[in-house]
């Protein structure tokens, strides 16, 4: 079964939608201090790996842009691709976006 990664859940967001396209799964909850950036990244890291990202996996990109970013490197690295979410407005949907590098 496809997954979905949500990178940083800060508890404002309905990920609901995001079902359809897989499993949500979510790597950071909450509030992340700037000092405490590299501990989370390590801990994202970790989980995704732990979780063994595929190419069939996909990132849902919210939260702070340091985690996002991390998330698609791990993602990259271990996949060759990196699979995003992508919400959009009108449609009041996520859009699926591979992005091959």
């Amino acid at each position: 079964m496809r997954r979905v990664f949500i990178i940083h859940d800060q508890h404002r967001l309905n990920f609901q939608p995001a079902r359809k396209h897989g499993e949500l799964k979510i790597l950071i909850h909450g509030h992340v201090a700037p000092e405490n950036m590299g501990q989370a990244v390590d801990l994202m890291r970790s989980q995704l790996i732990a979780h063994k990202i595929v190419a069939t996996d996909w990132l849902l990109p919210v939260g702070a842009p340091t985690l996002i970013m991390a998330a698609a490197a791990v993602q990259y690295e271990r996949a060759g691709v990196i699979n995003v979410l992508s919400w959009d407005g009108q449609l009041r949907d996520y859009v699926p976006m591979e992005i091959r590098l």
